[in-house]
């Protein structure tokens, strides 16, 4: 089956199967098989050039505007203690700089698993194939989980190595201040693991607004435990870079609680906690091929800029 028409205005054409995408909204079906591979040389027939129904757009709209924030707003998280730190000391905002550049690398390979996740799930999902959505789900976390303990070990036993990485051997201060703030920053790892693969998985099934409103109150809450722990506001006492990587460290409880609370209790998906223990063998092959370059290209991406803070 090479495609289906769906007005008169559709206009057909091929892409290479390697270039194939996938489009919001049901604008094009596209169905094939190895006879269809072979009979078209490895080129994929679709059904329409241009999209010009409007609903389409404002789906897309829906969909790509709360995504957009979000990334904005987690990305502004950790943001936030570089620019509350530089009103301390000079010290105080590089130490935490250079430390975000190594909590940066988990972020970069985190997503890497987690894109390579909302591959499978955005196919399974179209297929309204739950079963096997749960297992992918089950697969991230798990991976997802792992790779933040080895962060979060790699952390607590080799925080001074990995902070002369980014300072000279006479900047004694701000190595002392990068380690402070790595050793506050661990349980952040598991939490953003977390919180970085639900989120996917739930933009792949269209579920856009919790992510939102968990990273807005995630940034608002961060804001608030900086100020309060940084300079000793409200009975607290100031704790300078150490207040920042907790203060973060809570806003990261606060954002993956409530995605949390919603994933476990949301009927789109229907997953549950049960579903971390389910065997899904079968299926880590099959992610592991799509998430594992995706994780790579990232990590270099991470490495790259590491290079550059070196």
């Amino acid at each position: 089956k090479y495609g289906e028409r769906f007005s008169e205005k559709t206009v057909a054409f091929l892409i290479p199967l390697d270039r194939l995408f996938t489009c919001a909204g049901g604008a094009a079906v596209v169905t094939w098989s190895k006879q269809t591979e072979e009979e078209t040389g490895n080129m994929l027939r679709i059904d329409k050039i241009i999209e010009t129904d409007g609903t389409f757009y404002r789906r897309l709209v829906n969909i790509a505007i709360p995504v957009i924030l979000q990334s904005l707003i987690t990305t502004g998280v950790n943001l936030v203690d570089n620019i509350m730190l530089g009103q301390l000391t000079e010290t105080a905002l590089s130490a935490a700089t250079q430390a975000n550049q190594f909590i940066g690398l988990f972020t970069f390979a985190i997503m890497g698993i987690s894109m390579g996740a909302s591959v499978l799930t955005s196919r399974y999902w179209g297929a309204k194939d739950t079963a096997s959505l749960r297992k992918v789900v089950t697969i991230a976390l798990r991976f997802g989980l792992l790779l933040g303990l080895a962060f979060t070990l790699a952390d607590i036993l080799f925080s001074p190595q990995i902070m002369r990485l980014y300072f000279q051997s006479g900047e004694t201060a701000g190595i002392a201040g990068g380690i402070v703030y790595l050793h506050w920053s661990a349980p952040a790892f598991g939490l953003m693991a977390v919180s970085f693969v639900l989120t996917n998985i739930m933009r792949s099934a269209g579920l856009t607004r919790v992510p939102l409103i968990a990273s807005v109150s995630a940034f608002g809450v961060n804001i608030g435990a900086n100020y309060v722990l940084i300079f000793g506001k409200l009975g607290f006492p100031a704790m300078g870079v150490a207040g920042a990587a907790l203060g973060t460290v809570i806003a990261r409880v606060a954002e993956t609680g409530i995605i949390l609370c919603f994933f476990l209790r949301d009927k789109t998906i229907f997953y549950r906690l049960r579903h971390l223990r389910e065997s899904c063998g079968d299926m880590v092959g099959e992610f592991l091929r799509i998430s594992v370059p995706v994780m790579l290209s990232d990590s270099l991406l991470g490495l790259g800029e590491n290079a550059l803070a070196i």
